[in-house]
């Protein structure tokens, strides 16, 4: 068949959605020719990524530019407008490519939400839209974690989404598609769209490298950025409840968040037994989730959650709450050690975490081997959804 993949990121050197989105391409290319759309700068990585790969003759690559620099982030709504215009480039380019092409199928992998327009729906051929996030949101009982000024954010987010997934480009993008991938259910009940629709979580993407054998440690570990809706805050008031004599609480990343959690951590007491280790480097991340005694993730609200996936793919032990993207992505890995914890008020959601905390630092379950794989493969499931909703269903 032949693909055109529009995804605003794409890059094998990147987590999240980019990281999404290349593994994506891998799959595509893997059985059909693939007419990629991504930003000019991973356009460039990627052109030199694939220099040599076996797969690089089936992969046409366009960059579109983004309009801003990546490195300095602007605001939320100057993002918004640059996306906006990129997928309208997207779409134009799309349409000319397909007068020449004339596409098999049209895919739009990253940055998908909602409540976005996607400019390749303009394209008139079977539209597949996802993994798609964005309809999550905070547990009202724990709405207080995210402070004063992380609820006022939060609810003009909610707003902005519900307000602008009513204007015509994204409304015409739900129309158009045949296949809405989604992210988890929450997001599901946000569609009022004639597709067909089906859950699949892009965390599912992540890949990790086969673990030598290691001494676990009683390291209780949150990754992710630091904001609000990460709930580094109730990290911290669980962890005031875990009796382990050696736990220790370790930060892995930056954000807005930092200085408020440092400050928690102090007036809590807690400065000797928590740490906030900043961003490393991705290997170095991922051999101190391996060893660690538990991965906690705490997010308020997520729509799937690539260092989740990671950690039950290394065999580490997963706390998280029972509401959004992680809870999805922990089904996905039934015979992994995992507890999600129902969500009720601030004390009782912390006492849970820190019970189920001390299960895994008390009984800790062996380092793994080699990875665990979840019970749905993402490539897999892509490649299906092509041939099921492709016009042709021909192998090149």
């Amino acid at each position: 068949m032949r693909v055109l993949l529009s995804a605003l990121g794409c890059n094998p050197n990147k987590g999240s959605e980019p990281h999404v989105a290349y593994r994506t391409l891998m799959a595509a290319a893997s059985r059909h020719d693939v007419w990629l759309l991504t930003n000019n700068g991973d356009a460039e990585v990627l052109s030199e990524h694939l220099d040599g790969h076996q797969l690089r003759k089936r992969i046409r690559i366009y960059g579109i530019p983004l309009g801003y620099d990546v490195s300095h982030e602007p605001s939320r709504g100057l993002v918004q407008f640059h996306y906006d215009r990129w997928q309208r480039r997207a779409g134009k380019l799309g349409l000319a490519l397909d007068a020449d092409v004339d596409f098999d199928l049209v895919h739009h992998v990253s940055f998908a939400a909602y409540w976005m327009r996607s400019g390749v729906a303009e394209v008139n051929k079977p539209f597949v839209l996802g993994p798609v996030g964005g309809g999550v949101h905070p547990p009202l009982g724990l709405v207080c974690e995210l402070g004063v000024r992380g609820a006022v954010t939060d609810a003009g987010r909610i707003i902005g989404r519900w307000l602008y997934a009513r204007t015509a480009g994204p409304r015409r993008t739900r129309a158009q598609a045949d296949l809405i991938l989604l992210q988890n259910p929450a997001t599901g009940k946000r569609f009022r769209a004639r597709g067909e629709r089906q859950i699949l979580p892009n965390a599912l993407a992540a890949e990790v490298e086969t673990s030598s054998p290691i001494t676990r440690t009683n390291d209780i570990v949150v990754v992710g950025r630091l904001l609000p809706l990460k709930g580094g805050t109730l990290a911290l008031r669980a962890f005031r409840h875990v009796s382990h004599p050696n736990a220790r609480l370790r930060f892995y990343g930056d954000g807005s968040e930092l200085p408020r959690l440092q400050k928690r951590a102090q007036r809590l007491g807690l400065e000797d037994v928590v740490s906030f280790e900043r961003t490393i480097p991705r290997a170095a991340l991922l051999a101190r989730v391996a060893a660690a005694g538990v991965l906690l993730h705490p997010a308020l609200h997520e729509e799937a959650s690539l260092a989740v996936a990671e950690a039950l793919m290394l065999g580490t032990p997963v706390v998280t709450l029972d509401h959004g993207g992680p809870a999805e992505v922990v089904r996905r890995f039934p015979d992994a050690p995992a507890i999600c914890v129902s969500p009720s008020t601030p004390r009782g959601t912390a006492r849970r975490i820190a019970s189920a905390v001390e299960q895994f630092l008390d009984c800790p379950p062996p380092p793994g081997s080699a990875p665990r794989f979840p019970t749905t493969r993402y490539a897999d499931s892509i490649l299906a959804v092509y041939d099921q909703f492709g016009r042709q269903g021909v192998e090149f």
